[in-house]
């Protein structure tokens, strides 16, 4: 699923899975909408609970679709899709919508504190840029590397195809 969503899109790979149910169910049991994640949400019971299933699809995403994760000695690397049904489009910009640098910022924290120990407060960001704008239906790579030394978070944006979206380094620490 990943390679193909990757490869054709989200809305290709979604034609593919109506295609297949299409013959096995009734045209009303077959799914208008599509969430892809990285694992099914699960209680502490590790069940798969119908509340948590309904929640994925109750309100729009702030968070993209998480294909691919990866770990080495010196960071962190995220892959994922960034659906056109993300809450950050919402009028940033009717007709050619384009995802604000406040949400990859945002993200970089996220997916930081899932990765690293980070103090509790970011204090502020350095060389921050900006260099080419994100539209939904892209495969997105983040890279991310802590330097405890610093208490400075580096966040790489990259395209599947290398393009640099954007980049920056946020400090952490304790707010006095």
């Amino acid at each position: 699923g990943r390679e193909a969503l990757v490869a054709h899109g989200k809305a290709a790979l979604a034609r593919q899975w109506r295609a297949r149910l299409a013959p096995q169910l009734e045209t009303l049991a077959v799914p208008r909408r599509w969430r892809v994640v990285e694992a099914l949400p699960d209680n502490t019971m590790g069940k798969t609970t119908e509340d948590a299933l309904r929640a994925l699809f109750a309100t729009r995403p702030a968070w993209p679709d998480l294909l691919d994760t990866a770990r080495s000695d010196d960071g962190a690397t995220l892959t994922f899709y960034v659906d056109a049904a993300l809450r950050h489009f919402d009028g940033h910009f009717p007709g050619t919508p384009i995802l604000p640098g406040v949400a990859l910022l945002d993200w970089a924290v996220h997916y930081g504190r899932r990765h690293y120990p980070l103090p509790p407060d970011c204090l502020g960001m350095r060389q921050i840029k900006f260099q080419h704008a994100i539209q939904p239906g892209r495969v997105v790579r983040l890279r991310l590397a802590w330097l405890p030394d610093t208490q400075r978070l580096h966040y790489d944006y990259s395209g599947a195809d290398g393009t640099r979206h954007a980049s920056g380094q946020l400090v952490f620490g304790a707010a006095t």
